[in-house]
């Protein structure tokens, strides 16, 4: 008798996302954890300021493909259209080559103007450093959700993070091990080949996804995907821009080792973040699908389920750093103590934004991207007035509130959009 195989359902599948990324989160938090104490906090804010530069960069030039490759091949595999799937993956992986390409020569350019324009060598060597990781991290990604559009929902996520932090922490703990310690810039290898590993296993899974549908008679049009690419990178960007703004406000107004200390509380709040959206893997086929079949309750039913299960899994997170923030920061070293206050109020912050559910998801799924422009623009204002007066008048607490500010305002905007298009969600 064949035993039934735990993982197939939504359910077993949405298990093995949320194991898989709560995997990622912890060995992210291991690998800022090791770089904390290999380099102290002044090594730890220019480990972010690169992180985030090359993350950033990367992100936008990816183009939105990655979950508009995932969106149109759920859809076209729900029409039984595999031939217009493979198009549709086809089309995006031009587009996200060309973008890496154009990314990597940013990154590249930001390294000399440290170096030849703002005096700082360690800035510029860490960032050349860093620089594969640029196009592996675009193309690995843009590989992945197609692989998570064809059914390998498992493995793809293997590829969004746990792969890479993972790699990371292995990398720089034999940083950590060796006699003499390296300089800085040695990370920024450590970051690349991370993003190296995850890219051999995208590129992998990806084209066995592409071998399963047949070849197209003709090419998908590049012209609706870029039109849709530009409002969609504007709102995957925007946690990114958000992330890099404050790193480099903080290192500009108050110096890395301010930038350092912020780095860590904000990573806490963003792994809130990350362990809701461990459901997108699942979810979003799903949502995908039942939009195209305009089946609304079973898309209402999604999103209670992903509001009950996200929100639950952050209740130790919350209670965490909200009743011990002291205790939690000071195993990254003393001077992090500093930030407890300010992370116990962007905590709760973040689990408001947890609970009010992935409205922009919906959006994207529905072919509403535009609409994001308003929620992005709205956290692009709540990001300008934290960099421009909250961190330069209140510096380490301001950098961390600014953050967790950023992501509320955007998602009641998108949870107002939402409701305003589509009538729903229902959270009861």
């Amino acid at each position: 008798m064949r035993l039934a195989n735990p993982l197939r359902g939504m359910r077993g599948q949405a298990l093995a996302a949320v194991m898989l990324k709560a995997f990622g989160v912890a060995a992210a938090m291991l690998l800022q954890w090791l770089v904390a104490r290999s380099y102290g906090a002044a090594g730890q804010g220019l480990f972010g300021l690169m992180s985030t530069t090359v993350a950033l960069t990367a992100v936008v030039g990816i183009f939105g493909q990655d979950y508009l490759a995932l969106r149109n091949i759920a859809g076209d595999l729900a029409e039984n259209k595999p031939e217009s799937a493979r198009a549709h993956a086809q089309a995006s992986i031009r587009i996200a080559q060309i973008g890496s390409a154009i990314a990597t020569a940013v990154v590249a350019m930001t390294a000399l103007v440290y170096y030849e324009f703002l005096d700082s060598a360690p800035t510029a060597l860490i960032l050349l450093a860093a620089l594969p990781a640029c196009a592996a991290l675009a193309i690995g990604r843009v590989f992945s959700f197609i692989a998570r559009a064809g059914g390998d929902i498992f493995k793809s996520q293997l590829v969004d993070g746990p792969i890479t932090s993972g790699v990371g922490v292995l990398l720089v703990a034999a940083l950590w091990l060796l006699p003499e310690r390296p300089p800085v810039w040695a990370l920024g290898i450590a970051y690349s080949l991370s993003y190296l590993s995850a890219l051999t296993l995208g590129l992998t899974i990806g084209r066995r996804a592409l071998a399963a549908w047949p070849r197209p008679a003709a090419a998908a049009p590049t012209r609706p995907l870029l039109v849709s690419g530009v409002s969609r990178v504007v709102g995957y960007a925007s946690p990114f821009l958000s992330d890099w703004s404050i790193v480099f406000t903080m290192t500009a107004l108050w110096g890395a080792a301010a930038a350092g200390v912020v780095r860590v509380p904000t990573l806490f709040l963003n792994a809130m973040f990350l362990i809701a959206i461990a459901f997108d893997a699942v979810f979003a086929p799903k949502m995908a699908a039942t939009l195209r079949l305009a089946d609304r309750e079973s898309l209402k039913r999604l999103y209670r389920n992903y509001v009950i299960g996200s929100l639950g899994l952050n209740v130790p997170v919350v209670l965490a750093l909200t009743l011990a923030p002291e205790l939690v920061l000071g195993l990254f070293g003393p001077e992090f103590v500093a930030a407890a206050p300010a992370l116990r109020l962007g905590a709760l912050a973040m689990a408001l934004t947890v609970a009010m559910g992935p409205a922009g998801l919906v959006l994207v799924m529905s072919h509403n991207e535009r609409l994001t422009y308003f929620s992005n623009g709205f956290g692009l204002i709540v990001l300008a007035l934290g960099c421009w007066f909250a961190i330069p008048r209140f510096g380490i607490p301001g950098g961390i509130l600014t953050f967790a500010a950023v992501q509320l305002g955007k998602r009641i905007m998108e949870f107002a959009l939402v409701r305003a298009k589509l009538g729903m969600p229902v959270l009861v």
